[in-house]
């Protein structure tokens, strides 16, 4: 394989590498986080890149592993790539005057979310490689115990600084820890920790090395404080002494703060953003030039401490801080220069909220409806007897006087044709007494003639209302003569009913809890299902003090009279649904009020 490129080889190198290579890739994947693969390929003697460990170690890398690492050793750059199955691979190569070594690790992610994050890991893990491959070299002994050198590895130091406040729970906390472990790192007598804050005002001592309490206000901390301010000040890493080339800045705090502790020499220097910085770091050292050997490392750690204690602070905020730093962000977003989206989002929050509260709309009550007839007739039975024929059907159109239904008039004719023959015999009778002068019998027989008479009457009438016919031009609307020819109707029994053929009635179905903002002569808007399009006009006639139950829930019977044009083909009984127009309200009210009386009940229900 050639020297720095190609798939990673399996070939002894030397016991101190490979110690190290599975100590380190056992230590990185931890901090890659779960179900991490990761691998470290070496350069040896031969300028081949060879495998010092790999995790897990009981099986051979990934083939997306295999090929990010090969990537980054041709390349020298950095690589991201999916891995497959919802993974992602990144690599990272060691040029040391040439590829000295290549770190991989395939993690669960995506590489646009979680690739940039991983590859920041991986880079601060290298930085421990390349220290060990300086001291491993026996050239460079004498160059590590320079500036130079102690600056080629604060990458590691970073790290570990960044790990271990991670680790540690609660905000002072993290930043004692960060504190103590700068000074053991750097070598320092002190360092101090200070935030600024959100209002204007001097940077607050937050973390202190080697001290688990301090306080606030004392000579001391006002000294660290004093010359976080002033490096916070003017946005510039201060250093006392400072050197010859050193730009022409106040030192006066600084330097007091030196003198006042015996140090050697102190550097104070902000962190996070340059442009808002979260903070400073001011540390103090025996030395003379223990300042600014120091200041790559330390400014390396400052960096990384910014965003980490930031949110450390942001999660131990009580809940009413939370909120009024919530208030306090979203103010300052909503009024500053950026986040137009957002501000087009308020304007238009605010627009609705205005509306709502100003602009009405008809307020309106929502019913079933269904089309009928006000002066619909009943076809019912004149008397006892039997149903002889059906001569229409329901839904049919009828004139008036079509017959509609017969009844069996067999006894009722007999008993006209016996009517009729007694009526014959008896005015016989009549005449004869009248011709022989017998006055009795002809007033008797008179009297015979007239029940005759009436009876004969009252026989024919029966036999006309047994004869049932349509009472105008109209529709049959009901028919409960089916299977029941030849079968006893009782007298006034509901056979048929008619009613007219246009139709300017329609039944409303008002839910209880809206009738109350129902009354007679308001008018509103019925849509039928078979002709949703077309809307016809109504207005109230009568409301009906009786409620029945229709799909579950309960409902008064409102008759209306339509008002305006009729659709064409319409039928009894088409359903459709109808908004009674009921005044004028707020425009968030007219669909809102139904809810919030509807909970308003609820909850009073549930109150105890």
């Amino acid at each position: 394989m050639a020297a720095g490129t190609g798939a990673p080889g399996v070939a002894p190198l030397s016991d101190q590498a490979l110690v190290f290579g599975m100590t380190w890739t056992r230590a990185q994947a931890e901090q890659m986080g779960a179900d991490a693969q990761v691998l470290l390929l070496i350069r040896d003697d031969q300028n081949v890149l060879r495998l010092a460990g790999a995790v897990p170690s009981d099986t051979a890398p990934g083939e997306d592993l295999r090929a990010a690492a090969t990537g980054a050793a041709e390349t020298g750059r950095p690589v991201i790539h999916p891995a497959g199955n919802g993974r992602l691979a990144v690599a990272f190569a060691l040029d040391l005057d040439g590829i000295a070594a290549v770190g991989a690790a395939e993690i669960p992610g995506q590489p646009d979310a979680d690739g940039p994050g991983a590859l920041r890991l991986l880079q601060w893990g290298m930085g421990g490689v390349e220290a060990f491959l300086r001291r491993a070299n026996p050239g460079n002994a004498e160059a590590l115990e320079t500036a130079e050198t102690v600056a080629e590895t604060r990458a590691s130091t970073g790290l570990a600084l960044f790990l271990r406040a991670l680790e540690t729970p609660g905000f002072r906390d993290a930043a004692r820890a960060a504190a103590t472990d700068l000074a053991q790192a750097l070598g320092a007598e002190r360092v101090a920790v200070t935030r600024l804050p959100r209002m204007p005002g001097r940077a607050r001592l937050v973390g202190l090395s080697h001290a688990a309490e301090f306080a606030r206000a004392s000579a001391a901390t006002d000294g660290l404080r004093a010359a976080a301010d002033e490096a916070l000040d003017q946005g510039e890493a201060l250093i006392w002494p400072p050197s010859d080339d050193a730009p022409a800045l106040a030192r006066h705090a600084l330097e007091q703060l030196a003198r006042q502790s015996g140090a050697g020499s102190a550097v104070a220097m902000p962190m996070g953003d340059p442009e808002d910085p979260w903070g400073a770091l001011v540390a103090e050292f025996a030395t003379v030039d223990g300042a600014a050997t120091a200041a790559p490392t330390l400014a390396l750690g400052a960096d990384a401490l910014a965003p980490l204690l930031d949110l450390k602070r942001m999660e131990d905020r009580w809940l009413p801080r939370r909120i009024w730093d919530a208030g306090v962000n979203g103010f300052a977003t909503l009024f500053g220069p950026r986040a137009l989206g957002w501000k087009f989002a308020v304007l238009v929050v605010l627009a609705l909220i205005v509306a709502a509260a100003t602009v009405t709309a008809p307020a309106r009550v929502t019913a079933d409806a269904e089309l009928s007839a006000d002066d619909r007739v009943l076809i019912s039975a004149p008397f006892d007897g039997i149903l002889a024929e059906r001569l229409a059907r329901s839904g049919e159109e009828v004139t008036r006087g079509q017959p509609l239904l017969l009844l069996d008039d067999r006894d009722l004719q007999l008993e006209h044709l016996r009517d009729t023959a007694a009526l014959s015999q008896t005015r016989i009778e009549r005449d004869t007494a009248a011709a022989a002068g017998d006055r009795a019998s002809f007033a008797v027989l008179t009297a015979e003639m007239a029940e005759i008479e009436a009876r004969l009457a009252l026989t024919q009438a029966r036999l006309e209302a047994g004869r049932m016919a349509a009472p105008f031009d109209g529709v049959i609307t009901g028919d409960a003569t089916d299977g029941r020819i030849g079968a006893p109707v009782a007298r006034g029994e509901e056979l048929m009913s008619v009613a007219p053929r246009q139709i300017r009635s329609v039944t409303l179905f008002v839910p209880d809890a809206r009738i109350d903002r129902v009354a007679v002569g308001q008018a509103g808007l019925v849509r039928l299902a078979a002709n949703p399009d077309r809307p016809m006009t109504f207005e109230i006639t009568r409301i009906t003090p009786v409620t029945e139950t229709r799909d579950g829930a309960n409902t008064f019977r409102v008759r209306a009279s339509l008002t305006g044009p009729v659709l064409p083909d319409l039928t009894h009984g088409m359903q459709g649904a109808a908004k009674i127009t009921t005044g004028r309200d707020l425009w968030v009210m007219s669909w809102g009020k139904p809810f919030v009386e509807d909970l308003r009940l609820a909850l009073w229900s549930f109150w105890p």
